[in-house]
Protein backbone atom coordinates (compact mmCIF):
# COMPACT_ATOMS: atom_id res chain seq x y z
CA UNK A 1 0.00 0.00 0.00
CA UNK A 2 1.38 3.39 -0.98
CA UNK A 3 1.67 6.09 1.69
CA UNK A 4 -0.67 9.12 1.66
CA UNK A 5 1.38 12.25 0.69
CA UNK A 6 -1.54 14.68 0.35
CA UNK A 7 -0.62 16.58 3.50
CA UNK A 8 2.69 17.73 2.10
CA UNK A 9 2.78 21.20 0.36
CA UNK A 10 5.55 22.34 -1.97
CA UNK A 11 7.57 25.44 -0.92
CA UNK A 12 6.55 28.87 -2.31
CA UNK A 13 8.37 29.53 -5.57
CA UNK A 14 9.27 33.07 -4.53
CA UNK A 15 10.19 32.35 -0.89
CA UNK A 16 11.91 29.00 -1.43
CA UNK A 17 12.27 26.33 1.29
CA UNK A 18 12.25 22.54 1.68
CA UNK A 19 9.81 19.73 2.48
CA UNK A 20 10.99 16.50 4.25
CA UNK A 21 8.91 13.38 3.74
CA UNK A 22 9.07 10.30 6.03
CA UNK A 23 7.03 7.18 5.35
CA UNK A 24 6.88 3.49 6.31
CA UNK A 25 6.00 0.48 4.16
CA UNK A 26 5.26 -2.90 5.76
CA UNK A 27 3.80 -6.30 4.93
CA UNK A 28 3.40 -9.65 6.78
CA UNK A 29 7.06 -10.35 6.54
CA UNK A 30 8.90 -7.04 6.79
CA UNK A 31 8.75 -3.30 7.58
CA UNK A 32 10.66 -0.62 5.60
CA UNK A 33 11.11 3.10 6.39
CA UNK A 34 12.26 5.83 4.00
CA UNK A 35 12.60 9.61 3.89
CA UNK A 36 13.36 12.32 1.29
CA UNK A 37 13.76 16.09 1.03
CA UNK A 38 12.43 18.45 -1.67
CA UNK A 39 14.35 21.75 -1.70
CA UNK A 40 13.49 24.95 -3.71
CA UNK A 41 15.88 27.92 -3.84
CA UNK A 42 14.16 31.34 -4.08
CA UNK A 43 15.24 33.49 -7.06
CA UNK A 44 17.17 36.69 -6.51
CA UNK A 45 14.85 39.73 -6.47
CA UNK A 46 14.81 41.93 -9.57
CA UNK A 47 16.64 45.24 -9.42
CA UNK A 48 16.77 48.46 -11.46
CA UNK A 49 19.33 51.24 -11.28
CA UNK A 50 20.51 54.33 -13.13
CA UNK A 51 23.44 56.68 -12.95
CA UNK A 52 23.07 60.12 -11.39
CA UNK A 53 21.94 63.06 -13.51
CA UNK A 54 23.88 63.76 -16.70
CA UNK A 55 27.09 65.74 -16.59
CA UNK A 56 25.75 68.85 -18.38
CA UNK A 57 26.05 71.96 -16.29
CA UNK A 58 22.82 72.86 -14.55
CA UNK A 59 23.42 76.61 -14.77
CA UNK A 60 22.75 78.87 -17.73
CA UNK A 61 25.41 78.85 -20.42
CA UNK A 62 26.27 81.54 -22.95
CA UNK A 63 26.40 78.85 -25.62
CA UNK A 64 23.88 76.12 -26.24
CA UNK A 65 25.04 72.55 -26.58
CA UNK A 66 24.72 71.50 -30.19
CA UNK A 67 22.31 68.78 -31.21
CA UNK A 68 25.26 66.45 -31.83
CA UNK A 69 26.66 67.10 -28.35
CA UNK A 70 23.27 66.48 -26.78
CA UNK A 71 22.83 63.24 -28.73
CA UNK A 72 26.13 61.93 -27.31
CA UNK A 73 25.29 62.98 -23.75
CA UNK A 74 21.77 61.62 -23.97
CA UNK A 75 22.96 58.21 -25.14
CA UNK A 76 25.50 58.11 -22.32
CA UNK A 77 22.70 58.91 -19.89
CA UNK A 78 20.56 56.10 -21.31
CA UNK A 79 23.50 53.71 -20.99
CA UNK A 80 23.53 54.43 -17.27
CA UNK A 81 20.24 52.53 -16.82
CA UNK A 82 20.39 48.79 -16.09
CA UNK A 83 18.42 45.96 -14.46
CA UNK A 84 18.89 42.36 -13.40
CA UNK A 85 17.94 39.57 -10.99
CA UNK A 86 14.65 37.74 -10.95
CA UNK A 87 13.71 34.92 -13.22
CA UNK A 88 12.30 34.83 -16.68
CA UNK A 89 10.07 36.11 -17.98
CA UNK A 90 10.89 39.67 -16.85
CA UNK A 91 8.61 42.61 -17.64
CA UNK A 92 10.31 45.99 -18.29
CA UNK A 93 9.75 49.32 -20.07
CA UNK A 94 13.26 49.19 -21.54
CA UNK A 95 11.93 49.76 -25.07
CA UNK A 96 10.39 53.06 -23.93
CA UNK A 97 13.79 54.18 -22.66
CA UNK A 98 15.47 53.29 -25.94
CA UNK A 99 12.81 55.23 -27.92
CA UNK A 100 13.19 58.36 -25.77
CA UNK A 101 14.29 61.52 -27.66
CA UNK A 102 15.39 64.63 -25.79
CA UNK A 103 14.01 66.85 -28.61
CA UNK A 104 10.40 66.05 -27.68
CA UNK A 105 10.39 67.60 -24.23
CA UNK A 106 10.96 71.34 -24.51
CA UNK A 107 12.84 74.33 -25.89
CA UNK A 108 16.57 73.80 -25.60
CA UNK A 109 17.10 77.56 -25.35
CA UNK A 110 15.01 77.83 -22.19
CA UNK A 111 16.38 74.57 -20.79
CA UNK A 112 14.31 71.65 -19.50
CA UNK A 113 14.46 68.20 -17.93
CA UNK A 114 13.81 64.72 -19.30
CA UNK A 115 12.89 62.37 -16.41
CA UNK A 116 12.53 58.61 -16.87
CA UNK A 117 11.60 55.79 -14.50
CA UNK A 118 12.82 52.31 -15.45
CA UNK A 119 10.49 49.60 -14.13
CA UNK A 120 11.23 45.86 -13.98
CA UNK A 121 9.26 42.94 -12.48
CA UNK A 122 8.86 39.16 -12.52
CA UNK A 123 6.31 36.94 -10.78
CA UNK A 124 8.01 37.46 -7.43
CA UNK A 125 9.36 41.00 -7.19
CA UNK A 126 9.53 44.44 -8.79
CA UNK A 127 11.82 47.47 -8.68
CA UNK A 128 12.24 50.89 -10.31
CA UNK A 129 14.86 53.59 -10.74
CA UNK A 130 14.35 57.23 -11.76
CA UNK A 131 16.96 59.56 -13.23
CA UNK A 132 16.71 62.92 -15.00
CA UNK A 133 18.55 64.25 -18.05
CA UNK A 134 18.98 68.02 -17.73
CA UNK A 135 19.41 70.43 -20.63
CA UNK A 136 20.69 73.73 -19.21
CA UNK A 137 19.23 77.04 -20.41
CA UNK A 138 21.28 79.24 -22.73
CA UNK A 139 21.87 82.97 -22.43
CA UNK A 140 20.89 84.78 -25.67
CA UNK A 141 22.83 87.80 -26.91
CA UNK A 142 20.30 90.52 -27.80
CA UNK A 143 20.71 93.82 -29.61
CA UNK A 144 18.62 96.70 -30.85
CA UNK A 145 17.99 96.40 -34.60
CA UNK A 146 16.94 99.09 -37.09
CA UNK A 147 16.17 99.02 -40.80
CA UNK A 148 18.24 101.32 -43.01
CA UNK A 149 17.71 101.99 -46.72
CA UNK A 150 21.37 101.41 -47.54
CA UNK A 151 22.03 101.51 -51.31
CA UNK A 152 25.32 99.63 -50.83
CA UNK A 153 23.35 96.52 -49.85
CA UNK A 154 20.70 96.79 -52.58
CA UNK A 155 20.48 95.54 -56.13
CA UNK A 156 20.60 97.95 -59.08
CA UNK A 157 17.12 99.30 -59.72
CA UNK A 158 15.89 98.77 -56.15
CA UNK A 159 14.03 101.74 -54.67
CA UNK A 160 16.18 103.76 -52.26
CA UNK A 161 14.55 105.87 -49.56
CA UNK A 162 15.79 109.18 -48.20
CA UNK A 163 17.01 108.61 -44.65
CA UNK A 164 17.26 110.57 -41.40
CA UNK A 165 19.85 109.37 -38.88
CA UNK A 166 18.85 109.90 -35.25
CA UNK A 167 22.41 110.78 -34.19
CA UNK A 168 22.62 113.56 -36.78
CA UNK A 169 19.39 115.04 -35.44
CA UNK A 170 20.70 115.44 -31.89
CA UNK A 171 19.40 112.22 -30.34
CA UNK A 172 21.61 109.88 -28.30
CA UNK A 173 19.83 106.80 -29.69
CA UNK A 174 21.17 105.40 -32.94
CA UNK A 175 18.80 104.40 -35.73
CA UNK A 176 17.21 105.62 -38.94
CA UNK A 177 13.90 106.88 -40.29
CA UNK A 178 13.16 106.08 -43.95
CA UNK A 179 11.08 108.23 -46.31
CA UNK A 180 8.57 106.17 -48.30
CA UNK A 181 6.81 107.74 -51.26
CA UNK A 182 3.21 106.98 -52.08
CA UNK A 183 2.96 104.91 -55.27
CA UNK A 184 1.59 106.61 -58.36
CA UNK A 185 0.78 103.37 -60.19
CA UNK A 186 0.84 99.87 -58.73
CA UNK A 187 2.82 99.06 -55.61
CA UNK A 188 6.10 100.50 -54.34
CA UNK A 189 8.55 98.07 -52.72
CA UNK A 190 11.59 99.01 -50.62
CA UNK A 191 14.20 96.55 -49.37
CA UNK A 192 16.10 97.61 -46.25
CA UNK A 193 18.87 95.69 -44.46
CA UNK A 194 18.36 95.28 -40.73
CA UNK A 195 21.38 96.18 -38.57
CA UNK A 196 22.08 95.18 -34.96
CA UNK A 197 24.23 97.12 -32.49
CA UNK A 198 25.23 99.79 -35.03
CA UNK A 199 25.81 103.04 -33.07
CA UNK A 200 26.68 105.07 -36.15
CA UNK A 201 24.91 106.78 -39.04
CA UNK A 202 26.77 104.53 -41.48
CA UNK A 203 26.39 100.76 -41.56
CA UNK A 204 29.41 99.47 -39.60
CA UNK A 205 28.02 95.99 -38.86
CA UNK A 206 26.78 93.24 -41.13
CA UNK A 207 23.01 92.95 -41.73
CA UNK A 208 21.21 90.47 -39.49
CA UNK A 209 18.02 90.50 -41.53
CA UNK A 210 16.08 92.18 -44.30
CA UNK A 211 12.98 94.35 -44.08
CA UNK A 212 10.62 94.65 -47.03
CA UNK A 213 8.21 97.60 -47.06
CA UNK A 214 5.37 97.36 -49.58
CA UNK A 215 3.15 100.41 -50.14
CA UNK A 216 0.11 99.66 -52.31
CA UNK A 217 -1.92 102.00 -54.46
CA UNK A 218 -4.88 101.01 -52.30
CA UNK A 219 -3.36 102.59 -49.19
CA UNK A 220 -1.95 99.54 -47.39
CA UNK A 221 1.62 99.62 -46.11
CA UNK A 222 3.15 96.29 -45.07
CA UNK A 223 6.40 95.84 -43.16
CA UNK A 224 7.98 92.37 -43.35
CA UNK A 225 10.95 91.33 -41.20
CA UNK A 226 13.08 88.33 -42.22
CA UNK A 227 15.95 87.40 -39.91
CA UNK A 228 19.19 85.88 -41.16
CA UNK A 229 21.11 82.88 -39.84
CA UNK A 230 20.79 82.31 -36.09
CA UNK A 231 18.99 85.60 -35.39
CA UNK A 232 15.40 85.78 -34.18
CA UNK A 233 13.05 88.56 -33.02
CA UNK A 234 11.60 89.05 -29.55
CA UNK A 235 10.18 92.56 -30.11
CA UNK A 236 9.09 94.64 -33.09
CA UNK A 237 8.22 98.35 -33.15
CA UNK A 238 7.21 100.31 -36.24
CA UNK A 239 6.37 103.97 -36.61
CA UNK A 240 4.59 105.24 -39.72
CA UNK A 241 3.94 108.96 -39.73
CA UNK A 242 4.07 112.28 -41.50
CA UNK A 243 7.20 113.38 -39.64
CA UNK A 244 10.47 111.48 -39.50
CA UNK A 245 10.14 111.05 -35.73
CA UNK A 246 7.44 109.64 -33.45
CA UNK A 247 5.29 111.77 -31.18
CA UNK A 248 4.81 111.58 -27.44
CA UNK A 249 1.33 111.98 -26.00
CA UNK A 250 2.19 115.57 -25.07
CA UNK A 251 3.02 116.31 -28.72
CA UNK A 252 6.80 116.47 -28.41
CA UNK A 253 9.02 114.54 -30.84
CA UNK A 254 10.82 111.35 -29.83
CA UNK A 255 12.64 108.39 -31.36
CA UNK A 256 11.98 106.05 -28.42
CA UNK A 257 10.48 102.77 -29.73
CA UNK A 258 7.97 102.68 -26.91
CA UNK A 259 6.25 105.70 -28.48
CA UNK A 260 5.91 104.20 -31.98
CA UNK A 261 2.38 103.63 -33.22
CA UNK A 262 2.88 99.85 -33.36
CA UNK A 263 4.62 97.48 -30.96
CA UNK A 264 4.52 93.72 -30.53
CA UNK A 265 6.25 91.00 -28.52
CA UNK A 266 6.97 87.54 -29.88
CA UNK A 267 8.74 84.30 -28.96
CA UNK A 268 11.73 83.61 -31.20
CA UNK A 269 10.12 84.72 -34.47
CA UNK A 270 12.36 84.34 -37.50
CA UNK A 271 9.93 86.39 -39.59
CA UNK A 272 7.31 88.99 -38.71
CA UNK A 273 4.79 91.03 -40.69
CA UNK A 274 2.56 93.98 -39.82
CA UNK A 275 -0.04 95.64 -42.07
CA UNK A 276 -1.02 99.30 -41.80
CA UNK A 277 -4.39 99.33 -43.53
CA UNK A 278 -5.16 103.04 -43.93
CA UNK A 279 -2.15 105.04 -45.18
CA UNK A 280 -2.06 107.93 -47.63
CA UNK A 281 0.61 110.32 -48.82
CA UNK A 282 4.36 110.12 -48.45
CA UNK A 283 5.33 108.78 -45.03
CA UNK A 284 8.34 108.25 -42.79
CA UNK A 285 8.83 104.71 -41.51
CA UNK A 286 11.01 103.64 -38.57
CA UNK A 287 11.49 99.89 -38.28
CA UNK A 288 12.91 98.75 -34.94
CA UNK A 289 13.22 95.45 -33.15
CA UNK A 290 15.14 93.41 -30.62
CA UNK A 291 17.16 90.72 -32.36
CA UNK A 292 18.83 87.86 -30.49
CA UNK A 293 21.08 84.90 -31.20
CA UNK A 294 22.62 82.04 -29.22
CA UNK A 295 25.96 80.49 -30.09
CA UNK A 296 25.50 76.97 -31.39
CA UNK A 297 21.74 77.23 -31.83
CA UNK A 298 19.68 77.81 -34.97
CA UNK A 299 16.02 78.55 -34.21
CA UNK A 300 13.27 76.71 -36.03
CA UNK A 301 11.48 78.87 -38.63
CA UNK A 302 8.55 80.65 -36.97
CA UNK A 303 6.37 83.39 -38.47
CA UNK A 304 4.35 85.97 -36.54
CA UNK A 305 2.12 88.80 -37.74
CA UNK A 306 -0.15 91.63 -36.66
CA UNK A 307 -2.15 94.52 -38.10
CA UNK A 308 -2.60 98.20 -37.31
CA UNK A 309 -5.76 100.15 -38.16
CA UNK A 310 -4.56 103.69 -37.42
CA UNK A 311 -5.39 106.21 -40.14
CA UNK A 312 -2.16 107.83 -41.37
CA UNK A 313 -2.84 110.68 -43.83
CA UNK A 314 0.19 112.72 -44.89
CA UNK A 315 1.26 115.21 -47.54
CA UNK A 316 3.63 114.36 -50.34
CA UNK A 317 6.30 116.98 -49.92
CA UNK A 318 7.64 119.37 -47.31
CA UNK A 319 7.22 122.12 -49.89
CA UNK A 320 3.46 121.61 -49.90
CA UNK A 321 1.35 123.74 -47.57
CA UNK A 322 0.48 121.90 -44.33
CA UNK A 323 -3.22 122.27 -45.02
CA UNK A 324 -2.85 120.43 -48.32
CA UNK A 325 -3.21 116.70 -48.71
CA UNK A 326 -1.21 116.78 -51.93
CA UNK A 327 0.62 113.56 -52.63
CA UNK A 328 2.17 113.54 -56.08
CA UNK A 329 3.31 116.37 -58.31
CA UNK A 330 4.25 115.65 -61.92
CA UNK A 331 5.94 118.64 -63.52
CA UNK A 332 3.60 121.09 -61.78
CA UNK A 333 5.03 124.36 -60.51
CA UNK A 334 3.89 125.46 -57.09
CA UNK A 335 0.20 126.37 -57.09
CA UNK A 336 -0.16 126.97 -53.32
CA UNK A 337 -2.83 124.28 -53.36
CA UNK A 338 -4.79 123.94 -50.13
CA UNK A 339 -7.27 121.17 -49.36
CA UNK A 340 -9.29 121.61 -46.18
CA UNK A 341 -10.68 120.30 -43.94
CA UNK A 342 -9.14 116.90 -44.50
CA UNK A 343 -10.56 114.55 -43.29
CA UNK A 344 -14.01 116.10 -43.85
CA UNK A 345 -17.57 115.09 -43.01
CA UNK A 346 -19.67 117.26 -45.36
CA UNK A 347 -17.73 119.56 -47.68
CA UNK A 348 -14.05 119.82 -48.63
CA UNK A 349 -12.61 122.98 -50.18
CA UNK A 350 -9.85 123.23 -52.81
CA UNK A 351 -7.98 126.54 -53.18
CA UNK A 352 -5.16 127.33 -55.60
CA UNK A 353 -3.56 130.04 -57.70
CA UNK A 354 -1.55 129.63 -60.89
CA UNK A 355 1.52 131.53 -62.05
CA UNK A 356 0.15 131.94 -65.57
CA UNK A 357 -3.09 131.76 -67.49
CA UNK A 358 -3.89 128.09 -68.06
CA UNK A 359 -6.53 125.44 -68.57
CA UNK A 360 -7.33 123.49 -65.39
CA UNK A 361 -9.33 120.39 -64.53
CA UNK A 362 -10.08 119.06 -61.06
CA UNK A 363 -11.49 115.54 -60.85
CA UNK A 364 -12.43 113.18 -58.01
CA UNK A 365 -12.02 109.39 -58.32
CA UNK A 366 -12.49 106.44 -56.02
CA UNK A 367 -9.74 103.96 -55.14
CA UNK A 368 -10.77 101.76 -58.06
CA UNK A 369 -9.83 104.58 -60.44
CA UNK A 370 -13.46 105.37 -61.35
CA UNK A 371 -14.17 109.08 -61.79
CA UNK A 372 -17.01 110.20 -59.52
CA UNK A 373 -17.00 113.97 -60.10
CA UNK A 374 -15.49 116.71 -62.28
CA UNK A 375 -15.27 119.89 -60.20
CA UNK A 376 -13.49 122.11 -62.72
CA UNK A 377 -12.81 122.00 -66.46
CA UNK A 378 -11.99 125.40 -67.88
CA UNK A 379 -9.61 128.37 -68.00
CA UNK A 380 -7.97 129.90 -64.91
CA UNK A 381 -6.21 133.26 -64.71
CA UNK A 382 -2.78 134.04 -63.35
CA UNK A 383 -2.76 135.06 -59.68
CA UNK A 384 -6.52 134.65 -59.22
CA UNK A 385 -7.64 132.53 -56.26
CA UNK A 386 -9.70 129.55 -57.40
CA UNK A 387 -11.96 128.09 -54.71
CA UNK A 388 -13.96 124.91 -55.39
CA UNK A 389 -16.17 123.12 -52.86
CA UNK A 390 -16.95 119.42 -53.11
CA UNK A 391 -19.83 117.74 -51.28
CA UNK A 392 -20.16 114.00 -51.96
CA UNK A 393 -23.67 112.91 -52.90
CA UNK A 394 -23.61 109.19 -53.45
CA UNK A 395 -20.14 108.26 -52.27
CA UNK A 396 -19.71 106.05 -49.23
CA UNK A 397 -17.29 107.25 -46.53
CA UNK A 398 -13.68 106.42 -47.18
CA UNK A 399 -10.69 107.58 -49.18
CA UNK A 400 -11.00 109.47 -52.48
CA UNK A 401 -8.37 110.66 -54.94
CA UNK A 402 -8.29 114.16 -56.42
CA UNK A 403 -6.43 115.06 -59.62
CA UNK A 404 -5.62 118.67 -60.45
CA UNK A 405 -4.35 119.17 -64.02
CA UNK A 406 -3.01 122.54 -65.12
CA UNK A 407 -2.12 122.43 -68.81
CA UNK A 408 0.05 119.29 -69.03
CA UNK A 409 1.08 119.15 -65.36
CA UNK A 410 -0.69 116.98 -62.79
CA UNK A 411 -1.00 117.04 -59.02
CA UNK A 412 -2.81 114.24 -57.18
CA UNK A 413 -3.65 113.55 -53.58
CA UNK A 414 -6.09 111.91 -51.24
CA UNK A 415 -9.02 113.17 -49.23
CA UNK A 416 -10.77 111.29 -46.48
CA UNK A 417 -14.56 111.44 -46.33
CA UNK A 418 -16.01 110.66 -42.90
CA UNK A 419 -19.72 110.95 -42.16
Amino acid sequence: MLPDLSAYVAPDICSGGEVRINFTIEDLCDTLTADGTFKLTAPDPVWASCSPENSSTSSASDACLTGEQLDIEFQAWKDGFSYGGGCEPLTTNWDELMALDWRNFGNMVDGYEVPFTLRVSDICSSDSATCTFTIPPCNPVCNTVYAFSNPEELEPGDAVADVKCFLNEGYSNWGWSNFIEQPEVGDTVYYMPLYAGNPDCSAITEPVGMVTITYTIGGTLTVDYDMHGDYYLTEAHVNVGCEWYAMKKNGSPTVAPGQYIHGDMMDMATSYSVDFADVSGDVWVIVHGVGCYIDGYTPDPMADSDSNNNTIACTASASVSPESESVTTLGLKSTNLKVYPNPFSETVTFEFKTHSNAHATLEISNLLGQKVATLLDGPVEKGVLNRIDYTPVYETPGMLIYRLTINQSVQTGRIIYKK
